[in-house]
C-alpha cells in the first residue's frame, strides 16, 4: 500500500520557484515528503511531486489545475 505524505501551503505571496524546486528536489527526504502544492482557495495550483504519476493524481483528487500563480522567476 502506497501512502502519500506532503504540505498544502495556502500563501498569500509568490515563492522563487528556481528556489523552491531545488530544495524540494535536494533538501527534502524522497521517501518522507511526496510533494508540496501551492495554493488558496481557488482550484489552481502550483503541484510539486517526486514523479508525475503523483502530479496527476493529486490534480485528479483535488480537482486541480497546474499554475504558476503561486511563483515567480523574477526574483533577483
Amino acid at each position: 500500500m502506497l501512502q502519500l505524505q506532503g504540505v498544502w501551503i495556502h500563501s498569500e505571496i509568490k515563492e522563487d520557484e528556481e528556489k523552491l524546486t531545488a530544495y524540494f528536489r535536494h533538501n527534502l527526504k524522497r521517501k518522507k515528503v511526496h510533494f508540496a502544492i501551492l495554493s488558496d482557495w481557488k482550484d489552481d495550483a502550483y503541484v510539486l511531486a517526486r514523479n508525475r504519476i503523483i502530479a496527476f493524481l493529486l490534480k485528479r483528487a483535488f480537482g486541480l489545475t497546474e499554475s504558476k500563480r503561486f511563483v515567480s522567476n523574477d526574483y533577483a
